[in-house]
């Protein structure tokens, strides 16, 4: 598929496809938000190339979901 293919399928116009194709241009951040979830990713990753860093609040949910598994009766 070809980035216009791409654009197009997401219901954005043929000046957003020139945008994104002209170097050193971002989308808008409603643009960056569709594209990231069409490639599953997040907008972060888009901008950056990095993935966000962890959420210590999951850290601590999945801590406290591992000890309701280890002392869950058979």
């Amino acid at each position: 598929m070809s980035l216009q293919d791409f654009v197009i399928s997401l219901g954005l116009n043929h000046d957003s496809y020139y945008t994104l194709k002209r170097a050193g241009n971002l989308p808008r951040a409603d643009e960056a938000l569709l594209i990231a979830r069409a490639l599953g990713t997040t907008v972060e990753f888009l901008v950056t190339g990095e993935s966000p860093a962890p959420n210590p609040a999951d850290r601590v949910l999945d801590d406290i979901q591992a000890l309701i598994e280890r002392h869950r009766k058979p």
